[in-house]
């Protein structure tokens, strides 16, 4: 990665990123110098806010001290200035990977970092060793005459040096921690980030959940299944597909149950399960639809006879889901995830006693975390009993 592109991914990951009421530099600074509340205050209303590319480089080198001081919000807001200043060779009055060594010192000043962020800073760090280290000249020493296959081993030497480094080590653990702990939240969201990752998801989801709603043909007095519903931003939806429409919500996560239940209606009800068994009666319901929650199944057969058995006669189902081209990119997507294309969905569906009878292929443009747009493909299958 050249130093140029390096700078941009920084920028991308960082993209939007403000102070909120976070410890900026000067604040942090003037912390440092035990300064009053009225010249603390004075401080941070001086500090930049909303834009951290307008922080001068000056600043940065100028009041290192500041990130000694700095609260999560601050750091978040500060340390892509503080990597580009380095990359543009300003003159900083510490070394460019002093704060990122301590990365496990108890302050948490990192823990707002989301993934693309923390991988940003792990090619930062991988730069910056590369650089300081003087590089390993292989074109050079095969001049010189070292043999290719000794002059291969001392390459491989050098590489295995700079990743086994500390700082390295620990921040790709850090990364390898928010990955698992996003991919949790995304299998059974929880507590307060569950909350935040269920309102992501359905903006996120929303245009294959009303595409999947219109899929299913909702007819006048339908009961209508839903399997993981998350919050269910989108049951009005639902219930105006038809006249006396009934909707019932299936979920693993007490987080979005919770969330749900907030909708009052007449015509909705929601239950926890345990994510394998659907607690009603036999022939129960004329629809079913579910939108990525086909990569957690713990048992996809047995899960398909579940919908058999609560469809009646005739019934439909649909089931959405991102498809695996698509979804293998995603940083987030782990050993939780079990990904599908149009084959394997056909085979999975030709073990049961339900019938494959149409399939949608549609791509959409959704905003990834970085606030970038992503084209995302995705297939709706509709099968009957």
């Amino acid at each position: 990665m050249t130093k140029q592109e390096l700078i941009n991914n920084i920028k991308t990951a960082f993209k939007g990123v403000k102070l909120e009421d976070g410890i900026g530099l000067k604040a942090g600074n003037a912390i440092d110098d035990y300064a009053t509340s009225e010249e603390f205050e004075k401080a941070q209303q001086e500090d930049e806010k909303d834009n951290w590319e307008t922080i001068p480089f000056e600043d940065i080198c100028n009041y290192e001290s500041a990130f000694s001081f700095t609260d999560a919000k601050g750091m978040r807001f500060l340390m892509p200035q503080y990597m580009i200043a380095d990359l543009l060779g300003k003159e900083l009055n510490f070394e460019p990977l002093w704060k990122l060594e301590q990365l496990n010192d108890g302050s948490k000043q990192f823990e707002l970092f989301n993934i693309e962020q923390i991988r940003v800073v792990i090619h930062f760090i991988e730069y910056v060793l590369e650089r300081d280290s003087d590089g390993y000249d292989y074109e050079m020493n095969k001049r010189c005459g070292v043999n290719d296959d000794y002059n291969k081993l001392l390459q491989q030497e050098h590489i295995d040096k700079i990743q086994n480094t500390k700082v390295l080590l620990e921040w790709r653990e850090f990364l390898n921690e928010k990955q698992l702990e996003l991919e949790e939240q995304l299998t059974c969201p929880n507590g307060e980030m569950g909350i935040k990752i269920g309102h992501m998801m359905n903006k996120s989801n929303i245009g294959m959940t009303l595409n999947s709603i219109a899929f299913l043909d909702i007819n006048d007095n339908d009961r209508v299944l839903e399997l993981g519903h998350g919050n269910c931003g989108h049951l009005d939806k639902v219930l105006g597909a038809g006249h006396n429409v009934r909707y019932c919500g299936l979920e693993i996560s007490e987080t979005m149950f919770d969330e749900a239940k907030q909708q009052e209606s007449d015509w909705a009800e929601f239950q926890l399960y345990d994510g394998e068994h659907i607690p009603y009666e036999d022939e129960y319901f004329d629809k079913v639809f579910t939108v990525n929650t086909i990569y957690f199944w713990k048992n996809p057969i047995e899960m398909l006879k579940e919908i058999q058995r609560i469809l009646k006669f005739n019934g439909v189902c649909v089931l959405a889901y991102a498809n695996k081209d698509f979804m293998k990119k995603l940083v987030f997507v782990g050993d939780k995830f079990e990904l599908y294309d149009q084959e394997r969905i056909t085979n999975l569906i030709a073990q049961s006693s339900l019938k494959l009878v149409d399939t949608k292929e549609l791509s959409e443009q959704v905003k990834s975390k970085t606030g970038e747009l992503v084209n995302r493909t995705y297939t709706m299958v509709k099968i009957r009993k």
